[in-house]
Order: C-alpha cells, then sequence, then structure tokens
C-alpha cells in the first residue's frame, strides 16, 4: 500500500508517542510555581482618594522539604503606573529551617527575613522582617500515587522583629523603626494552584496590622489574585490603604518533574 511522504511521517510521529508514552515517569521534586503578564490593581488609599494602576509584573513560589530540611520563598516584581504617575513593587521573603518527623506530616521551624517595598500615586508601603521565624504545621506529599502526592502545604505562628517600616495613605505618611511583630502565614503549592496568607501584627502605641493574600491558578494560562491590606494611624488618623492586584499572563505550578526512560 503506498502512503504519502506526509501521511509516512504522520504515522512515524505517531509511532514515537505510543511508545515514548508508556515509558513518562514522574519524580517528585521542589514545588515550585511561577506566573508573569499583565496586572491591573485598584488602589484605595482612603475613603476619597484612590484609582486603578496597570503594568507588567510576576510572581515565584518554591518549597522543598528532604528529610529534616525544609525551605519557603516568594518574590514578586511589577512596574507600571497610570496617568497620575508610576506604581512599582518588589518583595522577596526567604525562610529554612528544620523539619521534623519522618514522612509526609512535620513539625515545622523556620527562619529568615521578609523585605518589601510597594508604591503608587495613591498608597504604598515599605518593611522590613528581620529576623522572622515560622513555627508551626507541614504537609510535604512523597510522590507516591496519590492526589496528595505532590502537595506542599505548611501553616504557622509568625513572629520576629519588624525592622522598619513607612506607609503612604495619600499625602499622610506613618513610620517606625524596631517594633516586635506576630502573626500567623500559611502556604499551599500544589498542582495548578498556588496560594499565601499572611498575618502580622506589629506592636507599637498605635499598632500596624499587614494583611497579605495571594492565590493563583497556574495551567499554562494563569491568573493571579494578590492584596494588601494595612490598617495604621496616619499623623493621628487611622486609615486602612489597601489595594488588589490582578495578573493575567502564563504560568505553571507543580511538585513532579516529568521525565522518559
Amino acid at each position: 500500500m503506498y502512503y504519502s511522504a506526509a501521511m509516512r511521517q504522520l504515522l512515524a510521529t505517531m509511532g514515537l508517542v505510543v511508545m515514548l508514552g508508556p515509558g513518562c515517569i514522574t519524580e517528585r521534586t521542589a514545588n515550585t510555581a511561577f506566573v508573569v503578564g499583565g496586572r491591573v490593581a485598584p488602589t484605595d488609599a482612603t475613603e476619597t482618594v484612590g484609582g486603578t494602576v496597570g503594568g507588567l509584573g510576576g510572581t515565584v513560589s518554591a518549597a522543598e522539604t528532604d528529610e529534616l530540611f525544609t525551605i519557603w520563598g516568594h518574590a514578586d516584581l511589577f512596574l507600571g503606573g497610570n496617568t497620575r504617575g508610576w506604581a512599582g513593587e518588589a518583595e522577596l521573603a526567604v525562610e529554612g529551617g528544620a523539619a521534623f518527623f519522618d514522612g509526609e506530616h512535620h513539625l515545622l521551624l523556620r527562619g529568615g527575613f521578609d523585605g518589601g517595598v510597594e508604591r503608587n500615586p495613591y498608597t504604598g508601603l515599605m518593611l522590613l522582617e528581620l529576623p522572622v521565624a515560622t513555627v508551626g504545621y507541614q504537609f510535604h506529599g512523597q510522590g507516591e500515587s496519590n492526589p496528595e502526592s505532590s502537595l506542599h502545604f505548611d501553616i504557622g505562628a509568625r513572629g520576629g522583629l519588624a525592622s522598619a517600616g513607612r506607609a503612604f495613605a495619600a499625602d499622610a505618611v506613618a513610620d517606625f523603626a524596631g517594633a516586635p511583630q506576630l502573626g500567623f502565614i500559611s502556604v499551599l503549592l500544589w498542582e495548578i494552584v498556588a496560594a499565601r496568607i499572611q498575618y502580622d501584627h506589629i506592636f507599637m502605641s498605635e499598632p500596624w496590622e499587614v494583611i497579605r493574600s495571594e492565590i493563583c491558578i497556574e495551567i499554562g494560562a494563569a491568573i493571579c489574585v494578590d492584596t494588601r491590606h494595612l490598617v495604621a494611624d496616619f499623623e493621628g488618623v487611622q486609615r486602612e490603604p489597601a489595594f488588589v492586584g490582578i495578573t493575567f499572563g502564563f504560568g505553571f505550578a507543580t511538585g513532579y518533574e516529568w521525565r522518559s526512560w
């Protein structure tokens, strides 16, 4: 039977897929998640001052637990603005430490730092947390053939020293240097999804409360929603500047490495 050159090439490709398909394997590796794309962020400095900024941004998160050692990190970068001016954001958080007990369930003890700067024409926040420590519970899947095999989840109390901070709300400024802090953090990294929620109470005569969250769905096409909410005293007036960022772009989240025989 005669086949055209195009048909012969198609049959050869199908045969290669059939041969390689059964030989594909997955190997448990560090949980990673990333997204890059366009971001829009409605912001509010006060009840009457606010607006929307847009630009390009991206986030990267990673977590690994290898026997007794565990590490988690997160980075965020954004650059844009609107007709009123520029907007930018950068954050880097890293914590490493011990994961006690064998298997998938661990007692978590990590230490590290979190530093970030975020500014736009309406509001902003600069905050350095050094050192910080987290103690709590962690689940880290072991790569077996079940839905939880590539799940990384931890939740715990988080405290330390807020070394310095400055916040902006319209034309008002609030700042401090050297204050204890206490709160909690929860991180989830899995197939397709990545999420974080974090709360910090910074103890001063007029305390700050900072709430941050992020949830991403990443399957090639990706969408992320991240928030920052602050409650602080600005020159004698309590205000609650906040933003909600929405990113559409390209990204993946996984805890597997795909290989072939």
